[in-house]
């Protein structure tokens, strides 16, 4: 896959920061921001980007060079009157001419799933897919779109005015966040000299009939940087550690310089019963959460997630769902509550079985067979013997042993039935710990063994 980042802006709005670095330059965590636009691409196989420049391009070149120490390769180009955000890609057209690309504005940072991105534009077949959020009606914005129940982008509003903003939006408008994915074809539909993708290019689509789409991007973390207020609430959020960035490697500190890092390790965890309550009803039958209302998550699992994030993990949840089966949990109800916890506990998948072998027959997703930890390893690229699984029953611990990972753990106080059905069975985990952050820091003493 191939991408362009736009990095020529000078940055009015962020100045003086900007009076001796290009806008994509200034640095966050000792991090220029276009480093972590790079990273991003690099950690969703995207090994071939062009970066467009126009102020200080010395000090983007400098710093990159051709892209080696990043494992990817660069291509720059000058714009000695800046072309706009899509005239900008007429400087690479037998770089972009070939397959699906994407273009990525160059002030934002943001952990997007830009694997899912690609497949999700390719499945709906139009000519581009922007990343849309929702955002709270407050001043009219500069631009918004409008989609139908398919999510084809109908119309775009350039510069309401505040009435016909509060007209038309009553809740909340859909936001351009500047990151697209384009089929080739676009580079058609581009004139020589300035353009801008908003103001020109997607009016003109929509005029001639070529379908766009929007991708919601509201469950990841993304905050433009161009004005200084952004910047720092961005800043600020990264330092303090309040959002974290899965396609960081951990800084390895003198305590830590022994553990045994893995690019693309995983910790594989049960869902209800680890990180939310189980539901009880009256005749102690276990249920699943059925609306977000029910769904109570568990002392001490966002810091142990946390914790599993800064050793440099994916957060995968691997969850048999037979409620779905049932009729108990309705599908939309668990893909809302499933969002809801990704974006609360900053997981970044989770894997469903909806099935019952007695209600839909056999399948192979149901734990403890295998199939969704199969399909997180392919979509991620999982490094399963360097992963671990955390479950509170031995169904999940036998789903980790089939799988091969690492260690398996078992979360809960032991309790003599439990042990007994484990004996039975002859189904043991390695570990039994009373939370996640004991198994972070049990996983933390294997790494460094």
């Amino acid at each position: 896959m191939k991408a362009i980042i736009l990095a020529a802006g000078r940055g009015e709005r962020l100045r003086p920061l900007t009076d001796t670095l290009p806008k994509p330059m200034i640095p966050i965590m000792k991090k220029p921001v276009l480093e972590y636009l790079i990273l991003l691409c690099k950690n969703h196989g995207i090994n071939e980007i062009a970066i467009n420049t126009s102020y200080l391009p010395d000090k983007i070149k400098q710093y990159f060079g051709t892209g080696e120490k990043w494992g990817v390769k660069l291509y720059f180009s000058y714009e000695p009157e800046m072309l706009g955000t899509s005239g900008a890609l007429n400087n690479f057209k037998d770089l972009l001419k070939d397959d699906d690309f994407f273009v990525i504005y160059g002030d934002s940072i943001t952990d997007i799933d830009l694997t899912k991105f690609m497949k999700y534009h390719k499945s709906k077949g139009g000519i581009i897919t922007t990343a849309l959020r929702k955002k709270p009606i407050s001043k009219p914005p500069a631009s918004f779109l409008f989609t139908n129940s398919d999510l084809q982008v109908t119309k775009f509003v350039e510069k309401p005015s505040d009435e016909l903003f509060h007209e038309l939006c009553k809740e909340f408008y859909l936001s351009n966040s500047g990151l697209y994915v384009c089929s080739p074809k676009i580079l058609n539909y581009i004139p020589k000299g300035f353009s801008d993708f908003a103001k020109d290019i997607f009016p003109h689509l929509l005029t001639i009939g070529e379908r766009i789409y929007a991708f919601m991007i509201d469950e990841y973390y993304f905050r433009e940087i161009g004005k200084i207020e952004k910047y720092e609430l961005c800043k600020n959020e990264l330092e303090s550690k309040q959002f974290s960035l899965p396609y960081l490697k951990p800084e390895i500190t003198k305590k830590q310089e022994n553990f045994d890092f893995h690019e693309n390790k995983a910790i594989f965890l049960d869902r209800d019963g680890v990180i939310n309550e189980n539901i009880y009803k009256v005749d102690g039958k276990i249920m699943s959460p059925a609306t977000i209302n029910q769904v109570k998550i568990i002392d001490n699992v966002k810091e142990g997630i946390q914790k599993f994030k800064e050793m440099g993990f994916r957060i995968i949840v691997i969850t048999n769902q037979p409620g779905v089966a049932f009729g108990y949990v309705n599908e939309n109800k668990l893909k809302e509550i499933n969002e809801f916890l990704k974006k609360e506990l900053k997981i970044d998948e989770i894997y469903c079985c909806p099935h019952h072998p007695r209600l839909t027959g056999e399948c192979d997703c149901r734990k403890p067979k295998i199939g969704l930890i199969e399909k997180a390893k392919k979509d991620f690229k999982i490094d399963v013997k360097n992963s671990y699984f955390v479950g509170d029953s031995l169904s999940d611990i036998q789903t980790g042993q089939n799988a091969h990972v690492k260690k398996t753990f078992r979360i809960g106080i032991p309790r003599l039935d439990i042990l007994e059905l484990q004996h039975k069975a002859g189904i043991f985990p390695d570990f039994t710990s009373p939370n996640l952050i004991e198994v972070a820091e049990e996983i933390r003493k294997l790494g460094k063994k």
